[in-house]
């Protein structure tokens, strides 16, 4: 936790620096997991995500940032999402560091839990004795329907729907993923982002199981396993876009929703918020952080369905439905296919 502190020297943060050094020195620490929040509450130079020396892994604020915002619908969101989603080449590339240097968080232990970020648009933390002044202001949050817990079914349905793309973007992203304990069973503190002065219910881990506790869990642990059994969403190195000598596949394919490969300009328009990937020729995402369901071609292949954040199943899917040549995503879903 603020781990920017141990790198300041003299003349500021300093990779180089005393500390940094002892530690790669010492035959024990050099060779264990060692994990930053690469931020202090430092007026200069205090947010050092991607700098931190090797064999340090960051805390990936921006990673954050960009997937509740993309999935929030915000506009212009598509190439800061890709980066990410691809394990930020552009933090960590520069000092040879991999995907693995990324450790991937939607959520830590301060801020909004998941199901709070799609129930709240602002904190509620008066409860903390400060007025409503400590934590974040900018969470990147939506409410989908009116503050706080709601009973309303379609409410309900895009708040699970949100959730699950979450989830399911963080397991299929090139870096570590950092999971917080709680929201794989849907744990709220009522819309307050800063808890940790709360011995009481609203920080407490409720253990007892409602339907949908049971079934994210069980949709989070699927995940889990997919992502084990798919040696595509483990990688150690950065995407290049180059062709397999041996298949002819690139290591990824962008393609939009007419199926066709990303043109740079496709890029840039603001209001794209459909798109898919082809990962090394074998596994298809889709993408849809728009207000409606779309429609979209998919490139050549033997596609089935291996899960869909927009249906009611409870599970991602198990049995292969093969799919033709489009596929229906709904509104805020994310879709796996694989040959």
């Amino acid at each position: 936790d603020l781990a920017t502190t141990v790198g300041r020297g003299p003349g500021g943060f300093d990779i180089h620096g005393a500390f940094f050094t002892a530690l790669a020195q010492d035959p024990v620490l050099a060779g264990v997991k060692l994990i930053a929040e690469p931020w202090d509450v430092g007026q200069m130079d205090s947010y050092q995500v991607g700098y931190f020396p090797k064999p340090w892994r960051e805390l990936n604020g921006k990673y954050r940032d960009a997937v509740r915002r993309f999935w929030r619908g915000d506009a212009g969101m598509v190439p800061e999402f890709a980066k990410r989603l691809c394990g930020s080449e552009d933090l960590y590339g520069r000092a040879k560091r991999g995907p693995l240097a990324s450790v991937n968080f939607l959520t830590s232990h301060d801020g909004f839990t998941m199901a709070d970020l799609v129930s709240y648009e602002r904190k509620y933390n008066l409860a903390n004795g400060e007025q409503g002044r400590d934590g974040d202001n900018d969470n990147h949050s939506a409410n989908y329907g009116g503050e706080g817990a709601s009973d309303e079914a379609a409410v309900k349905t895009m708040r699970r729907r949100v959730r699950r793309s979450l989830m399911a973007t963080m397991l299929c992203s090139a870096g570590v993923p950092f999971i917080t304990m709680g929201d794989e069973r849907g744990r709220s503190q009522q819309g307050n982002n800063n808890a940790y002065c709360q011995d009481n219910e609203l920080s407490w881990m409720d253990w007892s199981d409602s339907s949908d506790s049971a079934d994210f869990a069980a949709f989070v642990a699927d995940l889990a396993a997919l992502r084990r059994t798919h040696a595509e969403l483990q990688r150690v190195d950065f995407f290049a876009g180059k062709a397999d000598a041996v298949t002819g596949a690139k290591d990824v394919l962008w393609f939009t929703e007419a199926g066709r490969e990303m043109k740079r300009e496709q890029w840039h328009e603001r209001q794209r918020s459909v798109f898919g990937a082809v990962i090394e020729g074998r596994l298809c995402l889709l993408f849809n952080n728009g207000h409606e369901a779309r429609e979209m071609s998919l490139p050549a292949g033997d596609w089935s369905v291996v899960f869909d954040t927009g249906s009611d199943d409870k599970l991602p899917k198990t049995a292969s439905q093969e799919v033709a040549e489009k596929y229906r995503v709904e509104s805020r879903a994310m879709v796996m296919l694989a040959v």
